[in-house]
């Protein structure tokens, strides 16, 4: 431990919270560390990201600086006290579940705001999500080593335990155990929706900070019947027999060979009946799955069965158009010639050109991606868009189209386990929800123009960036202090502040005989118009043109239909 000064915080860094997961360990549960009064643990060292494909890390040292010995969690608090009884966020990162760790969100800024922040690795891609059918061990507790098989979500296993080390250990870093707010971004929120719905590790945390997703839709859950046919794929081809114990044949395997045939699933998981979305068969082909201990179900399932902390608190929200972050990359992938870059001014674009990139390259489901292009294209004229003038009509389509994979993959699965949540009679906690249409100045769409703020705009201003790293603006510091002051005041008192004089909207509940009619309110967090509220929305009522766009109710059976 060391103190960088008065006004720092004490960081822990690189504390290993399992035993490494490597050999006979590999592709199973995790297994708890063993330590002794006499112990001594060396913490002033980031440890080792976990294995990941190196194009896909967003920083080099992901990569350079990686390993399957990569269990670490890194403590930044303001006190050492035991006695000093201050809240514990525990941050969870993103990452497609297939990149990042969690040295990327330094959280010195954060924790000056007295709270202890844990930040944690766990395994990723096929180290972490291989899914298979095998039989798992009895019993559901982290302790209990599994079978010679994979039973997938190992990567929630690892995450579990970081929790439960957390449990035991963090009144010596100034923390309450029994005061824990999980928080995490887009697979990281994914991640805290399904901590929140498993029976493993709900009783670990007390709130909830769910960033821009959720598993209600299969981008980031699928069924172990469809895991294990990816899984047999990425076997054959890497030179395993599919019939005669390909885990240990993978087991064998070194972790480069892994990286490399997982990197080549446009060889082994394309053409096949499990090949759409696209950009699941061939970068997302190993993610959670359901039908085994951690997910007994499907979450709406689970949230159905309301078998889940009834009084939790939940804080949660999203950007305004958050596949802009990624559609750059498809335009590349996809060949679509700069019409979903947001850093594109303009772009020659049609009703044609706009109803094939929904069907092809942001959907990409026969079953459905018809319906979506009519719907999110059925305004527009192409006289219109051809016309010298027609330059704004050019950048809404480009926006709807962009908006569709955002709709399907962030936003409504968000809003909408929000509102599974409150729909449940005996729920007694809250639900707050924030609407960020804010870029900061490294935004994917600063300066864009057609898009306003996009994914992985918060994380920088949560953790406080603008103050220590260079090219952003006093708006951005300021937008900065605003975002920390909500996310830790909800996780001391269980509620965010009021902003700029507005008291924030909790999600409500009108029943009317055995009907729960849910309103979907909202805070907005933007340097123009900070704090307006916002309710009952996601009705095509979220004041775009086409009104499609975040109309959830329209989203929600096609969601559950993927189930």
């Amino acid at each position: 431990m060391q103190s960088y000064s008065q006004i720092m915080p004490y960081i822990g860094a690189g504390i290993p919270y399992a035993e490494p997961p490597v050999g006979n360990l590999r592709f199973r549960k995790p297994l708890p560390i063993s330590y002794d009064e006499l112990t001594e643990v060396s913490a002033t060292t980031f440890g080792k990201s976990c294995k990941q494909p190196p194009l896909a890390s967003r920083e080099s040292y992901n990569y350079m600086q990686s390993s399957e010995d990569c269990l670490f969690i890194n403590i930044f608090t303001p006190s050492v006290n035991p006695t000093a009884n201050l809240s514990v966020m525990v941050y969870i990162h993103g990452g497609g579940l297939l990149f990042d760790s969690a040295r990327q969100v330094p959280s010195e800024q954060i924790s000056l705001r007295d709270v202890v922040v844990v930040t944690l690795n766990y395994r990723l891609g096929v180290f972490g999500f291989l899914c298979t059918d095998s039989d798992e061990a009895p019993g559901c507790c982290l302790i209990v080593p599994d079978s010679d098989e994979a039973p997938g979500n190992i990567g929630l296993w690892d995450q579990a335990m970081a929790l439960n080390w957390t449990q035991h250990n963090i009144r010596q870093f100034g923390g309450n155990p029994d005061d824990v707010t999980i928080f995490g971004q887009s697979a990281g929120g994914v991640s805290v929706t399904s901590h929140i719905v498993s029976n493993v590790s709900r009783n670990y945390f007390n709130r909830a900070i769910i960033q821009s997703g959720s598993s209600l839709t299969n981008v980031w859950l699928r069924s172990r019947d469809y895991a294990t046919r990816v899984a047999k794929r990425y076997a054959t081809f890497i030179g395993c027999d599919r019939e005669i114990n390909y885990i240990e044949c993978l087991r064998n395997k070194t972790s480069d060979e892994l990286l490399t045939a997982q990197s080549m699933a446009f060889l082994w998981n394309q053409n096949t009946p499990d090949a759409h979305p696209w950009y699941s068969a061939l970068i997302l082909e190993f993610v959670q799955c359901f039908g085994d201990q951690f997910l007994p179900n499907n979450t709406f399932e689970l949230l159905n069965s309301h078998n889940y902390n009834n009084n939790i608190s939940i804080l949660m929200g999203h950007t305004t158009l958050e596949s802009a972050h990624f559609t750059h990359i498809f335009d590349v992938l996809k060949a679509r010639f700069g019409a979903s870059s947001a850093q594109m001014p303009d772009a020659v674009v049609n009703i044609q050109t706009a109803k094939y990139d929904i069907q092809r390259v942001m959907i990409n489901n026969n079953t459905f991606d018809g319906l979506i292009a009519s719907e999110y294209t059925k305004s527009f004229n192409n006289f219109l868009l051809m016309m010298p003038l027609g330059f704004f009509e050019r950048q809404r389509l480009r926006a709807a189209v962009v908006h569709t994979y955002s709709d399907y993959s962030f936003v409504c699965p968000t809003v909408l386990f929000g509102k599974y949540i409150v729909s449940n009679p005996s729920f007694g906690g809250k639900v707050y929800q924030y609407y960020l249409s804010y870029a900061n100045s490294q935004s994917t769409c600063k300066g864009s123009t057609w898009c306003t703020s996009t994914h992985f705009d918060d994380v920088p201003l949560v953790f406080g960036q603008p103050f220590y790293k260079k090219g952003f603006s006093n708006t951005d510091r300021n937008m900065s202090t605003i975002l920390m002051d909500i996310f830790t005041t909800f996780a001391k008192t269980n509620a965010p502040p009021v902003v700029n004089g507005h008291q924030w909207p909790a999600y409500s509940v009108e029943t009317t005989g055995d009907m729960r009619d849910v309103s979907l309110n909202y805070m907005e967090l933007n340097d123009k118009n900070l704090g307006q509220t916002f309710f009952d929305r996601y009705k095509g009522n979220n004041g775009f043109n086409p009104d499609i766009i975040q109309n959830c109710q329209f989203w929600e059976p096609i969601l559950r239909s993927l189930f």
